[in-house]
């Protein structure tokens, strides 16, 4: 399977936040003052009714979930003779979901990330593209694929071999978050856009008294892994991770990426702590501290370490730089979402769908990405301000790369890039060695 989503231009310059303008279905009447309209009817305009289960991959204490569960409330004081009930799984929904629907439980609608809905769940999923064509009260009269996100739209098409089976939501994005304040004492002016621009930055925070790079233990692999995609391509890197033989381990690119990663730990630009720190720690310590410049980690960072942040913390963003000559460079990123999915043998697809769409568009779209500092899915609505720079990053973005570039897909991959990394970023273990440790593991394996 191709692992890169090209994005044509078209989409990617309409994934800027001005309002979409041109054709689409018209706006409708506006309800007397005071009055709301009901969420959606059925195809036939009859009124939704049904008891819809929805399982949840957020936990009840998120704050994503607090916005969910007032949005439901909502829902169905609109929609009196719907009844929703909310599972909230947490993460673990990942190994639940399959389990309880053959065993015949009532789960209408559900949700986890998009790779892992689409890769590990198609079997149960309904095709949502019907759904996508109709304009409801909450788009302002648009159907739901014109008035959402373009790059996500296609997000749902590829993942769905050309058909819609998921709705994405609380989008996001693998970035370098930095500290704008450190980067401005260090006299660091202008984000890196190539490996050389990034050294060059590293040796100037370190020169003003500041650590360059911090990371831990669940995002270690991802340096090493778009470094490789960088040079290689997503689609080599995902050969790389399924090679059955392992041979492709000898490839050259897999020392140099090694290398450049030693570089790093040989300079002194990762924190001193960083072989052995544990998530969360290093989010962490990067806001309380106010000592580390940057960390590779998602759009959700700012939201994870709010309570910790100080007031006044400048975030700032940057695409993962370009490490060939003529290779990739800041349009080439990884970006993904959260996405619903409708189980195919629900009783209730109308009033499911019509949840899912209340949940990610309009009034409650722009709630979920304000209470959880989050990005939105509509073309005209407001971002955090702690993403700004998030923004343009993904509105510049038109090729995907896979979450870790697929790293995290084998487990004997993931655990010893995982393990020589922490040995190698410690200088326990250098470049040539962490490439001969990991091919003798998985050669073994």
């Amino acid at each position: 399977m191709k692992r890169i989503l090209a994005l044509f231009l078209a989409a990617v310059l309409a994934l800027s936040l001005a309002a979409c303008g041109g054709g689409g279905a018209p706006s409708p009447t506006a309800p007397p003052d005071g009055q709301q309209q009901p969420a959606q009817q059925t195809g036939d305009g009859a009124q939704l009714s049904g008891t819809v289960e929805y399982w949840s991959s957020w936990s009840e204490t998120e704050p994503q979930a607090d916005v969910i569960a007032r949005a439901a409330e909502a829902f169905m004081e609109q929609n009196p003779e719907v009844k929703i009930n909310i599972t909230w799984n947490g993460r673990d929904l990942r190994k639940l979901i399959i389990p309880a629907l053959e065993a015949g439980t009532q789960i209408d609608c559900f949700d986890h990330n998009a790779d892992t809905v689409t890769a590990l769940w198609s079997d149960y999923i309904l095709d949502l593209t019907d759904f996508y064509q109709q304009a409801y009260p909450t788009t302002g009269g648009k159907t739901y694929e014109e008035y959402t996100m373009p790059a996500f739209v296609a997000l749902a098409e590829k993942l769905g071999g050309g058909g819609k089976y998921v709705l994405p939501y609380a989008p996001q994005a693998l970035l370098w978050n930095y500290n704008k304040d450190i980067f401005a004492a260090a006299g660091v002016s202008a984000v890196p856009a190539t490996w050389e621009e990034f050294l060059a930055a590293c040796e100037k925070i370190k020169a003003a008294g500041y650590t360059p790079i911090t990371t831990d233990d669940l995002y270690a692999v991802n340096v090493y892994g778009y470094y490789l995609a960088k040079l290689k391509g997503d689609d080599w890197v995902f050969e790389l991770v399924n090679d059955a033989t392992k041979a492709m381990w000898d490839d050259p690119a897999c020392l140099e990426a090694a290398k450049a990663i030693q570089e790093l730990a040989d300079k002194g630009y990762y924190a001193a702590n960083v072989a052995s720190n544990k998530f969360p720690s290093a989010q962490q310590e990067m806001v309380i501290e106010e000592k580390t410049a940057m960390y590779l980690n998602g759009t959700w960072l700012p939201n994870e370490v709010k309570n910790q942040t100080p007031e006044g913390f400048q975030w700032g963003a940057f695409a993962l730089p370009n490490i060939a000559e003529g290779g990739d460079g800041a349009e080439s990123n990884n970006f993904g979402a959260q996405c619903f999915a409708i189980n195919k043998d629900t009783k209730y697809p109308n009033a499911a769908f019509a949840l899912i769409q209340w949940l990610t568009s309009g009034e409650w779209d722009q709630k979920l990405a304000d209470d959880s500092m989050g990005v939105p899915m509509a073309n005209d609505a407001t971002w955090p301000a702690a993403l700004a720079d998030a923004k343009a990053c993904i509105d510049n973005t038109t090729q995907r790369l896979s979450w870790a570039v697929d790293m995290e897909n084998d487990a004997n991959v993931n655990a010893a890039i995982k393990t020589n990394m922490a040995m190698m970023i410690s200088g326990k273990l250098d470049a040539k060695g962490f490439a001969d440790a990991f091919g003798k593991t998985q050669k073994s394996a």
